[in-house]
């Protein structure tokens, strides 16, 4: 009777730790371009610009940028509101993830005749401002001096 007690009670724990070991059956995590383009979507106030020359942003009053997208698809659009005739950024474009570094850039894909733009992106302040840099090389413009170089654009979100 003891040999049946002990049996039982050691096919009780092995039933238990085979149980204990299954997974809960949670959903794996999202990729990471969902997770990025959650943080990203939305429109972003401009806060500072620094370009060719030093500050600029008194020439990007009222600036805004509309990041949209659904999770799950590889292209998303940007709209560029008040921005001012010579900028780096067109009205509206599309963009993706860098497939090297979707984390920290995105390829900005800006409308024929300007190429395609390597931008970094962080997020500041416990993600409640977005900085954005690239270089840019003026294509498109006549005068490309006045926006050809290094941009640095810092937004608050709205």
């Amino acid at each position: 009777m003891k040999w049946i007690k002990g049996m039982a009670a050691m096919v009780s724990v092995a039933v238990l730790m085979v149980y204990s070991s299954c997974g809960g059956g949670s959903d794996p995590a999202p990729p990471i371009t969902d997770v990025q383009l959650e943080k990203l979507r939305g429109t972003w106030v401009i806060q500072s610009v620094q370009g060719p020359g030093g500050n600029r942003t008194s020439e990007f009053p009222g600036f805004s940028l509309t990041l949209t997208g659904t999770n799950g698809n590889t292209t998303f659009n940007y709209t560029a509101a008040n921005r001012p005739a010579l900028s780096p950024w067109p009205a509206s474009g599309t963009f993706t993830f860098d497939d090297q570094s979707p984390e920290i850039a995105i390829i900005r894909n800006d409308p024929s005749p300007r190429p395609a733009v390597l931008t970094a992106y962080r997020f500041l302040n416990n993600d409640s401002q977005l900085e954005l840099e690239f270089d840019f090389d003026g294509q498109g413009y006549t005068r490309t001096k006045v926006v050809e170089g290094t941009w640095t654009f810092v937004f608050n979100a709205q």
